[in-house]
């Protein structure tokens, strides 16, 4: 199954469970984003990083959900471009990472547990139906026992034409997250 599809499966998988979801987008593999606007986005998000104080790979390696999140808000309401949150998990050489499942999101959002957080990965699919990712190359170079600049994080992918890197989709939006208290949980965490 293309990627495509499986963003719009996650569509209905979202509805489906009783989660809002976001206004739909009609996808244009046709259309690819300017060079001008993923320069934009780049700098932007540098930008905002920055005012976190995020400033290389070890900052961000864990914080997929914060960092992802906050990319899809430049994204979306600074820069205007059209954009799921995408919930899911990662494959990487056909290793899963934050593998999860349907089911088990299911079973999160009737029961959220703050403790213990459900295994996950958040990335922002355009409208254009490429990916983009500031924490898999960031948690990549962590396990290399490396540090980059935030600058050289940025996975900006057509997943159907990358090999060896995978994403999953299996929700979108970021009312998911709100209702099972993932951003309460992280902020609990800063204290």
């Amino acid at each position: 199954m293309k990627y495509l599809e499986k963003v719009q499966d996650a569509y209905r998988a979202t509805n489906e469970i009783g989660v809002p979801t976001p206004k739909k987008i009609k996808f244009s593999n046709n259309r690819k984003l300017s060079k001008h606007k993923i320069d934009s986005i780049y700098k932007q998000c540098l930008y905002a990083f920055n005012k976190f104080g995020w400033l290389n790979s070890s900052h961000i390696y864990n914080q997929c959900v914060l960092v992802n999140t906050t990319a899809f808000k430049v994204i979306t309401t600074v820069l205007k471009i059209r954009a799921y949150l995408t919930i899911g998990y990662t494959k990487i050489n056909g290793n899963p990472i934050n593998e999860t499942t349907l089911e088990k999101l299911k079973t999160e959002l009737l029961n959220p547990n703050f403790e213990s957080p459900l295994p996950i990965h958040v990335w922002i699919t355009l409208e254009d139906g490429t990916v983009i990712d500031w924490t898999t190359e960031a948690s990549l170079t962590q396990h290399e026992n490396k540090v980059k600049g935030i600058d050289k994080c940025l996975l900006h992918i057509n997943p159907e034409e990358v090999t060896g890197c995978e994403f999953i989709p299996i929700l979108v939006g970021e009312d998911y997250l709100d209702k099972i208290g993932f951003y309460d949980a992280e902020l609990r965490n800063c204290k």
